[in-house]
């Protein structure tokens, strides 16, 4: 069986939500249901803070091949 991984460099990552679509297009996933997502967070206290995308992942197989990148 064929297993795939998406590895996401946080340092690029402009929350484009691409990943996202992605995902969604190549497992042909109903609008409801979204396997893939960018949390989009605030670090930091003012006057310095940050904004940082963060792709979070299905979280739905046993065990998970992007967790061994």
């Amino acid at each position: 069986m064929t297993r795939w991984v998406m590895v996401a460099d946080l340092r690029r990552c402009v929350g484009c939500q691409t990943c996202t679509a992605a995902c969604k297009h190549t497992n042909a996933t109903p609008p409801e249901v979204q396997w893939r997502r960018v949390l989009d967070m605030e670090v930091g206290t003012y006057p310095d803070v940050k904004r940082v995308f963060v792709p979070v992942g299905c979280m739905h197989c046993a065990d998970p091949p992007c967790m061994h990148v």
